[in-house]
């Protein structure tokens, strides 16, 4: 381990490192039944219409080049149905 921090008194007062904190992180596809229920939750808790969800959504880590934009389109369209 390259080095480790302390921080509080409970379970997890550790934390180690075995790659410097830079290093690159490889980002995975989101699963369509989680994209929806972030889509819902974006549309829900502030307003926002499917555009703009679709354009934060195909601008994140994992969609941006896991998920072809009219599929981002398709799915949003989809998890908002019945949606007031």
């Amino acid at each position: 381990m390259d080095r480790a921090v302390g921080s509080g008194g409970g379970r997890y007062e550790v934390i180690g490192w075995v790659a410097e904190p830079t290093a690159f992180l490889l980002h995975r596809p989101p699963a369509p039944t989680y994209l929806g229920m972030i889509a819902r939750g974006l549309h829900e808790s502030h307003g926002w219409p499917a555009e703009r969800i679709i354009d934060y959504l195909t601008r994140r880590p994992g969609v941006a080049g896991g998920w072809p934009p009219d599929a981002v389109t398709t799915l949003v369209a989809e998890a908002l149905v019945g949606i007031g």
